[in-house]
């Protein structure tokens, strides 16, 4: 249920609160919405005092309005810390001495009790260097009424991005625990013994970037956009076939996709991304037909009509296993290219857009390796013209190969389909002309992976693996930072109880200007 709680002039609408859960639970949701620490917390309903460890006679409604009384801990206060003077290393403690010069690459998060989900969640947002701009500099708008949750965990990102660029060191992401606990109590479940019960870093990521997508902007006045948008937007349409009636409709889906998916079903086999992405991207459905008067099944399939800056596909390897009771895994081996070539999945339109680049990339690449005159001309939309492209020859042979069968099967369903066709928005058509200008090839290069090791998603550990702008990979284990070759970055493709990727994010490659 949702309460409503007047501290003081402020009133703090919507409060989620778990009867299931003890008050201190709650307290410690306003904790990370007004500062007030629990102690000092005040919580009355209706004359009646509301304790730390137990309802007791308190009774709540939904809708009803709590009184908090208490002031902020000045202790506590969010304040910036103070520069401190130069020390040498030798002078610092021993867990804070950066011998291996780790600190170049960034700082770890403690862990804080089976979070290791949400610290892999957030090193793989870091990693995109807009998005970490965008929420250190995110503040909360002048006048704002009430506290909306949505910014305050935009604000809590943004001061940890902060402290992580400042440091060296592990930083603390309590202030981000809390205020992501008090939006979604789901990450706040206790398990037998009162410990935090782990949680799956893909659910985190969706909630996440769904909650950034509400409150980040950029630009101005009508160029005003969802920053989650831009940075990780496919705009997508529906193309459907009767093959009985021969009838074509193209749908413009009505919202962006942020995360594409790769299914792994027991049915065609999955042994590679790409296999994995057309069956995702599958939308046979039926539907009237015009010609006939009547429903006929429609093939179909989504096809990206805009590609974003970045690319995060999640490899779905989580299944819901209705007769254990239990959120089952598939360790079956499916591989990923360091270099992935979305160009077979583009609408016709925007491959126009994108051979333009894709032949200039080709142009400076048969310069490097000083070809000659006379050399047969690539397409641009060739297999030949991309690393990508390489690795769909390799897997047709793959394929000729005995494979063994998955085990298990995924029941979740491909990307949800739009709930109707609507008119493109008067954007779409400026950022599809804008792809040849922007040198928009429809090939990625791999810049951080989210793996997982165990057998259940609500067990086991999340790490994130990162590649650097000097193009270090480095592994990142909750606090413990590792350097890693490429090498090892694509054996965590799976097929055992190693770490295996369960989300990937690829940057666009661009073709150099003209």
């Amino acid at each position: 249920m949702r309460v409503d709680v007047k501290w003081g002039r402020e009133k703090l609408e919507g409060v989620e609160v778990d009867l299931s859960q003890p008050p201190l639970v709650f307290k410690t949701q306003l904790y990370t919405l007004t500062d007030v620490p629990p102690e000092n917390q005040r919580v009355m309903v209706k004359g009646k005092m509301v304790k730390d460890d137990c309802w007791g006679p308190v009774k709540l409604k939904d809708g009803q309005t709590v009184l908090m009384m208490g002031s902020v801990d000045a202790d506590r206060a969010r304040i910036a810390p103070p520069k401190e003077k130069v020390v040498f290393v030798e002078d610092l403690p021993e867990d804070q001495q950066d011998l291996d010069n780790m600190g170049q690459y960034g700082a770890g998060l403690t862990n804080m009790g089976n979070t290791c989900y949400m610290n892999s969640t957030l090193q793989c947002l870091y990693s995109v260097p807009e998005l970490r701009t965008g929420l250190t500099a995110f503040r909360e708008a002048p006048g704002a009424g009430g506290i909306n949750p949505g910014r305050q965990l935009a604000l809590a990102a943004g001061q940890l991005f902060g402290e992580l660029d400042a440091s060296s060191t592990p930083v603390v992401p309590m202030r981000f625990l809390m205020t992501l606990r008090s939006m979604f109590p789901r990450f706040a479940e206790v398990g037998e013994g009162g410990a935090y019960k782990q949680q799956d870093a893909e659910e985190c990521m969706s909630q996440v970037m769904q909650t950034f997508r509400g409150v980040l902007k950029v630009g101005e006045g009508v160029n005003r956009s969802d920053l989650i948008d831009t940075l990780f937007g496919f705009r997508l349409v529906t193309k459907l076939k009767c093959a009985e009636s021969e009838e074509e409709i193209v749908v413009p889906n009505r919202d962006m996709e942020i995360i594409l998916k790769c299914n792994i079903p027991v049915d065609p086999p999955v042994n590679h991304l790409h296999e994995g992405l057309e069956q995702a991207m599958k939308a046979d459905r039926e539907q009237m037909s015009e010609k006939l008067g009547r429903n006929v099944l429609f093939q179909g399939s989504f096809q990206l009509a805009e590609l974003p800056p970045y690319a995060m596909v999640q490899v779905v390897r989580f299944f819901y296993k209705t007769g254990a009771n239990v959120k089952a895994k598939i360790l079956k081996k499916v591989s990923y290219p360091l270099n992935l070539d979305l160009f077979n999945f583009c609408t016709e339109a925007l491959q126009e857009q994108l051979k333009g680049p894709r032949a200039r990339v080709q142009e400076e690449r048969n310069k490097a390796a000083g070809g000659a005159p006379g050399e047969p001309k690539k397409e641009p939309g060739d297999a030949s013209t991309s690393d990508a492209k390489m690795e769909e020859a390799k897997v047709e042979e793959t394929k000729r190969e005995a494979v063994d069968a998955p085990e298990g099967g995924d029941t979740d369903t491909p990307m949800a389909e739009a709930a109707g066709p609507s008119a493109p928005s008067s954007n779409h058509a400026v950022r599809a002309t804008e792809q040849n200008a922007n040198g928009m090839t429809g090939t990625y290069e791999l810049q951080a992976v989210v793996t997982h090791k165990g057998r259940s998603a609500d067990s086991g550990h999340y790490e994130t693996w990162v590649k650097k702008h000097d193009g270090q990979w480095v592994e990142f284990d909750d606090d413990t930072l590792t350097m890693r070759k490429e090498e090892d970055i694509t054996k965590l493709n799976g097929g055992g109880d190693w770490h295996m990727a369960i989300l990937l994010v690829y940057k666009a490659q661009r073709a150099p200007e003209n």
